[in-house]
């Protein structure tokens, strides 16, 4: 229950946030530094190490994600998913919350038995603001 509960929230979250989404980054976004940003974020969810995935997230916002729910809501798909493979497909996309604008990356991913899409959002200073795991 606790799972679905984090899962839920987590999705309500990156749903809000992508409310006004538009294709590619927002202005002033390097995409070659909000890629790498992204893929250390999934580098660091494959290791199964939810604590350093808490350290990602911006410092405001840490206090909401547990890395114990993290675990929780992702642990066994990851588990069973396998050795990590490729990433398959990148996209951007730019979102507004309030006055401020943020870049989206959704990656998608290739495991030895499944595949993962991660949405992960990110503010100006290319920190960790949203992520959600399907």
């Amino acid at each position: 229950m606790k799972k679905k509960i984090l899962t839920l929230t987590i999705f309500i979250c990156v749903v809000m946030a992508l409310q006004g989404c538009s294709g590619g980054l927002p202005e002033g976004f390097d995409q070659e530094k909000i890629t790498q940003e992204a893929k250390t974020v999934v580098e660091t969810i494959n290791s199964l190490s939810y604590e350093d995935v808490v350290k990602l997230i911006r410092e405001d916002l840490r206090e909401q994600v547990k890395a114990q729910d993290l675990q929780s809501a992702w642990g066994d798909k990851l588990s069973a998913a396998g050795e990590f493979i490729e990433y398959k497909n990148i996209a951007y996309a730019s979102s507004q919350g309030g006055t401020e604008n943020y870049g989206v990356v959704v990656i998608n991913c290739v495991y030895e038995n499944d595949s993962a899409t991660f949405t992960l959002m990110f503010d100006k200073n290319y920190e960790l603001v949203g992520l959600y795991m399907k």
